[in-house]
Parts: structure tokens; C-alpha cells; sequence
């Protein structure tokens, strides 16, 4: 009776080992879309320097806009799917008597992560601007909107993401 409570126990914690496992790889299959978005807007600033026509350059910035949003977008999703599978690593851990302290940052790396891209957005919309207008008041002006506007999304998204899972997120382990 024992070794078959034994066995039923080692088997348990193989299942919920391959969860945690695999809510490890969802997490940095994550990251590395970020790195891939990243690397894809550094490609087209670096095509934007590359330019001489001011037409061809207005295009350009604009679909590098058009990615930085995009970009923001998935890293907020990303950021909730973040908060979620800890949660889970973390329940499913202590399930198998393991305990872990995840420290937490006040200052969590997918905010870090939203503000850059933030900053790219920031620094090829005060491009376009100057491009547009050619008034280098107006350019910096947009710039410092969008970097202000950026921080303030980034401190309501973090307290957006930790409520929500908060509250939908449950773990149950039977």
C-alpha cells in the first residue's frame, strides 16, 4: 500500500514537473518573440538611415511606428501571460512541497521592455514630425509626449496585469 502511494506520488510530481516545465518554455517563447520584435524595428531604423528621399523615409518611419505599437501591444499580453504562468510555476511547486520566493521587482522587466519600445516609438515619431513639419519644437514635443505617455502606461498596465490575474487566474492541483 505504501509503495503504491509512493509511486502514485513520484508520478504526480513527473506530470506537474512537465507543467512547470512547459510553462517555463511558453515564457521564454515570449521573450523571444520580444527579441525577434526588436531586432525587426532595429531593422528598420537601421533602413531609415539608409534612405536619402524624404518620401521613402516618411514611409519608413511610419511602418516603424505601426511595429513599435504592435510591439507594445504583444508585450502587454505577454505581461499577463507572464504574471499567469509564475503564478501557476509557483502553486504547482509548492503542490510538490517545494517552496520558491519569487522576488518582485518594482520595477518588473515587461515594463521595462513596453517603455523601450515606447522609446522607439518616442524617437520615430519626433522623426516624422521633422520630417512633416520640419520644426524641431513640434519634433521634440511629440517625442516627450509619447515618452511621458508611455511611463504612465506602463505604471497602469503593472497594476492592471497583477488585478487581473489576481482575480482570474486560480490553480487548482487535485
Amino acid at each position: 500500500m505504501k509503495e503504491h502511494a509512493e509511486k502514485k506520488t513520484k508520478l504526480e510530481n513527473e506530470q506537474l514537473l512537465e507543467i512547470i516545465k512547459t510553462a517555463w518554455a511558453d515564457i521564454h517563447h515570449t521573450r523571444n518573440q520580444e527579441w525577434t520584435s526588436l531586432a525587426m524595428i532595429g531593422g528598420i531604423i537601421y533602413a531609415l538611415f539608409q534612405v536619402k528621399d524624404s518620401n521613402l523615409q516618411t514611409a519608413i518611419t511610419i511602418f516603424g511606428l505601426i511595429a513599435c505599437i504592435l510591439s507594445i501591444l504583444m508585450v502587454v499580453r505577454h505581461w499577463l501571460l507572464f504574471k499567469s504562468k509564475i503564478k501557476i510555476i509557483i502553486t504547482l511547486h509548492e503542490k510538490m512541497g517545494i517552496s520558491i520566493k519569487m522576488p518582485e521587482s518594482k520595477i518588473p522587466v515587461q515594463g521595462i521592455i513596453a517603455f523601450f519600445y515606447f522609446l522607439l516609438c518616442s524617437a520615430l515619431l519626433g522623426w516624422l514630425t521633422w520630417l512633416l513639419f520640419q520644426n524641431i519644437f513640434t519634433s521634440i514635443i511629440s517625442s516627450v509626449a509619447v515618452l511621458i505617455f508611455g511611463l504612465l502606461f506602463c505604471i497602469i498596465i503593472k497594476k492592471a496585469v497583477e488585478k487581473k490575474v489576481k482575480a482570474e487566474v486560480s490553480v487548482t492541483v487535485s
